[in-house]
């Protein structure tokens, strides 16, 4: 793969695991609240449960669902020395600056960045923010020339 698609791969990795977090996090709240007032909710009448069984099922599909796009984008994710982990990472937290900037939501942020993920190209997310903003541009060509480097 070219060293400049290694590179968008390699931040959008990056990018996308620091939306993920807190998604994730922000889901088990909400799911514990819900299997609580559920349960909650049963006391009162037996039909509650289908209540506790829908939430359940869902819960369980969303989890899949989490944990399969984990595997996907760690087996995605380039080998990446020290040198080019540190340059990506810098690199990102520019890159979420900018973006705060913009107040772009961060649902369409992930979609951007998994999009990267999947199918890398040149005139993707990562790489046009990364590629065309001045601040970003001799950043994101050092990240791109290190994986010229280790080839």
């Amino acid at each position: 793969m070219k060293p400049s698609l290694l590179a968008i791969r390699s931040l959008a990795v990056d990018f996308i695991m620091r939306l993920y977090v807190p998604v994730i996090i922000i889901f088990a709240v909400v799911v514990t609240c819900l299997l609580a007032v559920s349960i909650w909710l049963t006391g009162f009448s037996e039909w509650w449960w289908i209540l506790v069984v829908i939430v359940g099922v869902v819960t369980l599909v969303l989890m899949s669902l989490f944990t399969a796009m984990w595997f996907v984008i760690r087996a995605v994710a380039p080998k990446r020395t020290k040198q080019q982990k540190k340059l990506a990472k810098e690199l990102v937290d520019k890159m979420q600056r900018l973006t705060e900037v913009a107040a772009t939501p961060k649902v369409f942020l992930w979609f951007q960045v998994a999009r990267d993920i999947v199918a890398p190209s040149k005139g993707g997310f990562i790489a046009s923010v990364g590629g065309d903003t001045a601040s970003l541009r001799p950043d994101f060509v050092e990240l791109s020339n290190s994986f010229k480097d280790a080839r």
